[in-house]
């Protein structure tokens, strides 16, 4: 939207609307609703990296699937706890991997995922404690966690 602005296409435009293919509404009905109807959808990528070891001396190591679920559980209370229940805002974790045998604790992990919200003050709120949650977790367990938030409108 900046680079349009600073274009000046819509200079002189008084309306813009958009439209999106919604699969919940009947064949033929089309939703009209002032204000926002839609969620921006930021994209998280969550990289851990641990140190594995054997299976039978994990002392030695820094579980990634360890460190994993406790970033799942902690990044899900997020909206529970820190967002108004009338907010309208969704964290999914569409996506976990780690490891490849199971007598190995794994040294990396990865988490993909997405947080939806209607509005800004959310959505910072929503970035400002992932990127905390994931800093705590990872000197909790003193795994290396590298977060790609990226922020849509």
């Amino acid at each position: 939207f900046e680079m349009v602005h600073k274009a000046h296409v819509l200079d002189g435009v008084d309306a813009i609307y958009g439209m999106h293919v919604w699969s919940f509404a009947p064949v033929g009905v089309v939703g009209v609703t002032p204000g926002c109807i839609m969620a921006a959808c930021d994209t998280l990528e969550i990289d851990v990296e641990g140190f594995g070891g054997h299976g039978a001396a994990p002392q030695g190591t820094v579980d990634a699937v360890l460190v994993m679920g406790h970033l799942i559980t902690s990044l899900h209370s997020i909206v529970s706890r820190n967002q108004n229940p009338q907010s309208s805002t969704v964290l999914t974790i569409g996506s976990a991997s780690a490891g490849e045998a199971p007598n190995v604790v794994a040294a990396k992990a990865k988490l993909r995922g997405t947080v939806r919200c209607l509005d800004s003050e959310s959505q910072a709120v929503m970035k400002r404690r992932v990127e905390e949650v994931c800093n705590g977790i990872g000197a909790t367990f003193n795994a290396k966690i590298a977060l790609k938030y990226r922020e849509e409108a």
